[in-house]
């Protein structure tokens, strides 16, 4: 209830606040301005401690990067020290032979020398007894000899067994020796920690033995290594893959320095509609079919080997299968199908002349435990699609 006494609209008294109608600011309490100071220390304190982190932090990353730096420079120095043979260390290969002469007090029958793990300095493998009958195997460089093999198991009827070949650019002394009318081979090389018998794990060697594996070895090309396995499949019965008549059926291993290990070029299927689709296979087919042969399978394998297995029937037995086999190679660069010339396979015997290469018998996909597969046809390794001479 308004008071009647009062006017409705009293005048504002002045206050200590106001002078001459102007307002004045109030007065700061002291503890108002000592928290203010306060939270300007702080402020201060966390950006001077920011600061120093990030100093801290740019120190640390300038000499990680800086030992980091000094590490890789380091390890880029000592590397050749650990790889490379000093020079007053090295042995000359009329050195190495007199080695070996030494340490075996025997005949040097054959013997191959070569850096095979590029270190600076000559290693050697040679052959040591009478002859080839009875004959081991000695190993040497410049840390001394020792034996490969006390006794090769070699008969008198060999010759010139050993050869080195550089495929996927690491040199490999390759052992061939004459079993009967077979074939036994070996392979070694030198790695840092020494010499190796390296194997090709194919199925069907025979033994355990340092000549274990079944075939003859050669170097098909910069990227290859070809092995010729004999086998008897020149004539086979049915679905038979086996049969009367000997033969000699190439397949093909690549290096694999990460592993290393030999690893098979294993084939994959190959229908007839994709072959003919490929430049250069017209006048392979019209050959296939001018000539009385079946297709029975085609492989392709990652090195551009094509094998066609093609057969005629039996004169005598309708059941009977005159099997053949026909090599070609897939050229990545011109993108089609080139022959392959009759020197890659000059240990197969009796290979009929021509353009065509027709070589008796049946070829698998594989023969070894450790193959592998391209992906699709025509894939070609790496390699082949740089400088491969194919």
């Amino acid at each position: 209830m308004k008071n009647a006494g009062m006017s409705e609209n009293p005048k504002k008294k002045n206050t200590k606040a106001e002078v001459n109608g102007v307002a004045k600011r109030p007065k700061r309490s002291k503890a108002w301005v000592v928290a203010v100071a306060v939270i300007v220390l702080i402020a201060l304190v966390i950006a001077a401690v920011t600061l120093s982190k990030r100093s801290a932090s740019g120190d640390s990353e300038t000499r990680s990067a800086e030992e980091s730096i000094m590490t890789d420079r380091t390890e880029a120095e000592a590397s050749p020290e650990q790889t490379t043979v000093e020079p007053e260390l090295q042995k000359t290969e009329q050195e190495l032979l007199n080695d070996i002469k030494a340490f075996a007090d025997k005949n040097i029958v054959e013997y191959e020398c070569d850096d095979f793990n590029g270190d600076g300095s000559k290693e050697m493998f040679a052959i040591v007894g009478d002859g080839y009958a009875g004959s081991a195997m000695v190993f040497a460089d410049h840390k001394g000899c020792g034996y490969v093999s006390d006794d090769l198991g070699l008969s008198g009827d060999n010759d010139d067994c050993l050869s080195v070949e550089t495929v996927n650019g690491r040199a490999f002394l390759l052992f061939n020796t004459t079993m009967g009318n077979a074939s036994r081979c070996g392979i070694l090389s030198v790695f840092d920690d020494g010499y190796r018998v390296l194997t090709l794990n194919i199925s069907v060697s025979q033994g355990d033995g340092f000549l274990a594996e079944n075939g003859r070895l050669t170097k098909f090309d910069d990227y290859t290594l070809c092995v010729t396995v004999d086998r008897y499949n020149s004539t086979t019965f049915g679905d038979d893959r086996t049969g009367p008549g000997h033969t000699w059926i190439p397949y093909y291993f690549y290096w694999d320095e990460n592993s290393a290990a030999f690893r098979e070029y294993g084939g994959i299927d190959v229908t007839e509609e994709s072959f003919a689709n490929v430049k250069g296979s017209a006048d392979i087919l019209d050959f296939i079919s001018g000539n009385g042969y079946e297709i029975r399978e085609i492989f392709y394998r990652e090195n551009g080997v094509v094998n066609l297995n093609v057969y005629k029937d039996g004169f005598d037995d309708p059941s009977a299968r005159e099997n053949y086999i026909i090599t070609l190679l897939y050229d990545g660069r011109k993108q089609c199908f080139v022959t392959v010339d009759k020197e890659r396979f000059s240990v197969v015997p009796d290979m009929p002349e021509g353009e065509v290469l027709l070589i008796p018998g049946l070829c698998e996909k594989q023969i070894s435990t450790s193959a592998d597969h391209p992906e699709k046809f025509p894939d070609l390794k790496e390699w082949y699609l740089n400088d491969a001479d194919v």
